[in-house]
């Protein structure tokens, strides 16, 4: 978009696994009455992309996959074309003790489990000191159980997952974290029946070494880890390769500030999930 805005011509090969969003924006884009050229939409797979890298293109941006933005880099610096990438991510929330209970604890249900975990600024772990780790795993837990979860027609909370292989993903993770001693206090299994639907799941006692602290979920998942104090939360947010974004919350927004500069994340936001949505508190 903001391309576009600058007066370039674009064109968006969208994932081939959600590719109506696109098509539709391209829809609206033609009503505007500005010239219809300018912003085109290919679909298609991955032989897609690399022809549209091929093509003469001045510049990509590209959001997606770690492996797969490595491919893009690559062929992008054969041709010396410039590239943005837009890669995986594992953000961390990073809670302070003083952080307000009721407040957090809705920040973290929504960051976990809006469109089902699969935004690239989900909150896909939590550090939270022995302090308040107890009240707030409750509260997490009582609103998670609130959410309801079904087809995207009815009144939900929660929809389905857009792709069979993340679930399997999400599935394998979860099942991994519980067999190493991890607890699974609410969901924590596929729903069975039609549609691909994993129920939003709160899970304790997952240790650093675990996949589902690690590897991105990209689905309905939220870790709480418990921590003896902030600085032990930082080091282990600070523990991982994924670093898009991450959170901090604290009753002081100068200590939450000087927390933000020291997380390893292209964006921290303090004390503001919802705002990395784009949607209003």
């Amino acid at each position: 978009l903001m391309a576009l805005i600058a007066g370039n011509a674009v064109v968006l090969k969208p994932s081939e696994i959600t590719p109506l969003i696109a098509e539709k924006a391209k829809e609206l884009w033609d009503r505007t009455g500005l010239p219809q050229d300018l912003f085109q939409v290919v679909t298609g797979r991955g032989e897609t992309g690399a022809a549209l890298i091929e093509s003469g293109v001045n510049q990509i941006i590209f959001t997606g996959s770690v492996a797969t933005g490595k491919r893009v880099a690559a062929a992008c610096g054969a041709r010396l074309i410039p590239c943005t990438v837009e890669l995986g991510g594992k953000a961390p929330a990073v809670v302070c003790e003083d952080a307000p209970l009721e407040r957090t604890a809705r920040a973290l249900v929504w960051g976990a489990f809006a469109n089902s975990g699969q935004v690239c600024v989900s909150v896909e772990r939590a550090y939270v000191p022995a302090a308040i780790h107890d009240a707030l795993v409750e509260r997490v837990v009582a609103l998670t159980r609130e959410l309801r979860q079904g087809d995207g027609h009815d009144d939900v909370d929660v929809g389905a997952m857009t792709w069979d292989r993340q679930i399997d993903t999400v599935e394998r993770q979860v099942d991994e974290a519980v067999r190493d001693g991890a607890r699974a206090l609410t969901g924590g299994k596929r729903r069975e029946g039609r549609g691909r639907f994993y129920p939003p799941t709160v899970l304790v006692d997952c240790t650093p070494d675990m996949a589902i602290l690690r590897a991105e979920t990209f689905g309905p998942v939220l870790p709480i880890c418990k921590v003896a104090g902030v600085d032990e939360a930082m080091r282990l947010a600070n523990d991982s390769h994924l670093g898009l974004n991450a959170y901090v919350f604290t009753a002081d927004r100068r200590r939450g500030e000087e927390l933000a500069v020291r997380i390893e994340a292209g964006t921290v936001m303090v004390n503001d999930v919802l705002s990395a949505y784009g949607m209003p508190e």
